[in-house]
């Protein structure tokens, strides 16, 4: 792999910024043109998902459980792969805030119905299709937690 030198990264950062304002989605564009590592160009394309379409707002789950899990496991195959990433200890606290949102949900949404005492029903049916070729932790727990 060809290591990509800070004063090229700046040069990318810097087109990206003139040409559509200093956005990840904007930035992600220039990436995939420059030879960014692949470590950078994933944890740009992971930021630039929650910066697009954030999972939360005003203590809720705005997304449907199916994008939560994908993101939660994209995050856990980033750590797995990156291990040595200067961008994992990041990526591992938002994974951190992912999985408490997979299986607790939020304030607004929460994943588990204390007074039914059922999980919620969109949670039960959620499925692999996002992620199915990801192998992941998480998915194993979850399928656990929802039997």
């Amino acid at each position: 792999m060809k290591r990509t030198h800070p004063e090229q990264v700046q040069q990318v950062i810097d087109r990206a910024a003139a040409k559509s304002g200093l956005t990840y989605s904007g930035l992600l564009g220039s990436v995939q043109e420059a030879n960014i590592a692949k470590d950078i160009a994933a944890y740009i394309d992971l930021m630039a998902t929650e910066t697009n379409r954030p999972a939360t707002y005003d203590a809720g789950i705005v997304i449907m459980w199916d994008e939560i899990i994908a993101r939660a496991v994209i995050m856990e195959d980033f750590v797995r792969k990156y291990p040595k990433s200067n961008r994992v200890s990041a990526v591992q606290t938002e994974l951190g805030y992912a999985v408490l949102r997979t299986f607790y949900g939020m304030g607004n949404t929460p994943a588990y119905d204390y007074e039914g005492e059922a999980i919620d029903p969109a949670l039960n049916a959620s499925d692999d299709r996002f992620t199915p070729q990801i192998e992941s932790y998480l998915k194993t727990a979850l399928k656990e937690f929802i039997k």
